[in-house]
């Protein structure tokens, strides 16, 4: 018999060709295992190999969130049959997975992959695995499950891919989606089905959202490094969608009813001159609904309230019995659960009253189940909060201790990203100078007179757009009255030339181009500007022309 089978290369493509075989055999299958799950942040630790699984704890090195399975990694072999070049049978392309005793194996939480290979010696990268979900295992003598490689052809190019014939709910991925397989993996192998067929699994501490970011998360630091862009950039790598996400502000007048929700008078839907109440639920409920909803559906959508300036408002007040959901184990689940009001009750019972999918779980579940259901909250794993930090502003409230340590606190540097903010900018002087040359030396002498860190300019306190299109302005309206009314009103005469006793003076100083600081800047002279034609600069042509504070337009006319 030809040992020549069809088989799908590197490209995607269907070839024929030599059929080879992995030997995956004890130490070296959980060492194979080891390196499948070792990606992404997280770490592979063996516990326990057998002869048919091996049981493996995986956790995140960021996160910490941690799991337990107990992986089968078996060979994906090739079937005998003659009529295996025939292109018109489905039986040509039909490889399988050995799987005696698989089913009758006394362990839960199995993971059965097979590992499909085409060349000798495959780095398991460049492999296929192919995973048979636990409730398709059946007990007998030489069981067998059929992997159909024309079905799995789109793997190779899409890297994960539902094969939507096959008998057993077969799903196949490359080994780089391990753990977004992982995430999904409940609802990949259900695709066919009715959703009442499948029993879903009871045990939290089995649930992985593989978000490589903390649940409760501040980021704090001076103003303008960049806090705000910092979570936004993150929020568009895993919360893409507007429905995944909300945003807050707090201020110093918000409250737990703005928080999690009160009732307030509303317009009575079919008649808006009559006005009812009716429960209003803040951010925070209603994001912990769809959370919750999602957690149901199991759909594996991630949820994020964002909230910017958390201590800006009284916090112990805003959160109320919240703060004790804010205590997360780690996979993700509070570690506590708190009973809501009744207002909130009703809510609850008639959010999870509608339709989730086209199963209605709620309205089956009995009435004492119902109650139980919505009688408590806690955070699941698919909800997370970050929030920003200005710890500069006027008025701030403190945070205790206790609150403090249910946060991971994430300090951004004077200097992060400074990059991502640079542009040579002209003062009325007529001196040029880098914007974070500028910025640093405001900043070094703020260190000098003693001025603590949360005082000081990060990158981003002018925009991008003030930069590039509206430095000047800026600069005076938003640079200058924050130094001179917010930072350093005690030592002015410290840091700006003694005679401005006012900020009209210190205006009038600049407007005419005089020195304001007394301290020296790194100012470039105009043949060490980069390009400055693109910053819309024409540069005087001498270096006398420019230390004798000789503006442009002069320099201009002595030219002509």
């Amino acid at each position: 018999m030809s040992k020549e089978r069809w088989q799908v290369d590197y490209d995607g493509n269907l070839v024929w060709k030599d059929a080879v075989s992995s030997k995956i055999r004890g130490q070296a299958k959980a060492e194979l295992i080891k390196e499948l799950f070792e990606r992404d942040g997280w770490e592979c630790k063996i516990l326990h190999s057998g002869s048919k699984f091996t049981k493996v704890k995986i956790t995140h090195s960021h996160t910490h969130q941690t799991a337990e399975y107990n992986v089968a990694l078996v060979n994906v072999v090739n079937e005998t049959r003659q009529n295996s070049n025939n292109q018109e049978s489905p039986s040509s392309y039909e490889k399988r997975i050995q799987g005696d005793g698989l089913y009758d194996a006394d362990c839960d939480n199995k993971l059965v992959f097979g590992l499909y290979i085409i060349e000798e010696e495959e780095h398991i990268d460049d492999s296929i695995i192919t995973s048979i979900p636990e409730e398709a295992l059946t007990s007998g003598s030489n069981r067998a499950y059929r992997v159909n490689v024309k079905e799995i052809q789109p793997t190779r190019t899409v890297g994960l891919y539902v094969d939507p014939n096959s008998a057993y709910d077969v799903v196949t991925f490359k080994p780089e989606n391990i753990h977004l397989y992982l995430k999904n993996r409940y609802i990949l192998h259900r695709h066919k089905r009715d959703t009442r067929e499948v029993e879903m699994p009871t045990n939290e501490e089995n649930v992985i959202i593989p978000i490589e970011r903390p649940y409760n998360r501040i980021f704090f630091g001076a103003p303008g490094t960049g806090k705000s862009f910092k979570i936004n950039e993150d929020r568009e790598g895993f919360f893409p969608s507007k429905e995944q996400y909300d945003r807050v502000t707090f201020h110093p007048n918000y409250s737990y009813s703005h928080f999690v929700g009160t009732y307030k008078p509303t317009p009575k839907e079919d008649d808006d001159q009559v006005i009812t109440y009716n429960f209003v639920p803040g951010p925070f409920l209603k994001l912990w609904v769809e959370s919750k909803r999602s957690m149901q559906n199991d759909d594996g959508k991630n949820y994020l309230l964002i909230i910017e300036e958390i201590n800006r408002a009284n916090t112990a007040a805003v959160f109320g019995d919240v703060f004790q959901l804010l205590d997360r184990k780690q996979n993700g689940y509070s570690e506590y659960e708190i009973y809501v009001s009744e207002d909130i009750k009703r809510y609850l019972k008639n959010e999870f009253s509608k339709p989730i999918t086209e199963n209605e779980w709620f309205n089956k579940l009995n009435e004492e189940q119902q109650a139980e259901h919505i009688s408590t909250i806690k955070l699941q794993p698919n909800m997370y909060l970050w929030c920003t930090m200005n710890s500069a502003d006027q008025g701030v409230f403190p945070m205790d201790t206790a609150f403090k340590r249910r946060w991971n606190f994430e300090y951004i540097g004077l200097n992060d990203s400074e990059e991502k903010n640079e542009r040579d900018v002209q003062l009325a002087n007529g001196k040029f100078i880098s914007w974070n040359a500028l910025r640093r030396a405001i900043n070094k002498e703020l260190g000098r007179l003693k001025y603590n860190e949360d005082k000081m300019l990060g990158p981003f306190f002018l925009s991008k757009d003030d930069i590039e299109n509206n430095f000047d302005t800026a600069f005076k309206s938003k640079l200058l009255m924050y130094l001179y009314e917010d930072v350093i009103k005690h030592s002015r005469d410290e840091f700006f030339k003694n005679e401005l006793n006012t900020y009209s003076q210190l205006l009038e100083s600049y407007r005419n181009g005089e020195e304001i600081f007394k301290f020296d800047l790194d100012y470039k002279y105009p043949e060490n500007i980069d390009s400055p034609e693109e910053n819309g600069i024409k540069a005087a042509e001498t270096k006398s022309e420019y230390e004798n504070n000789t503006t442009l337009e002069e320099a201009n006319e002595v030219e002509k």
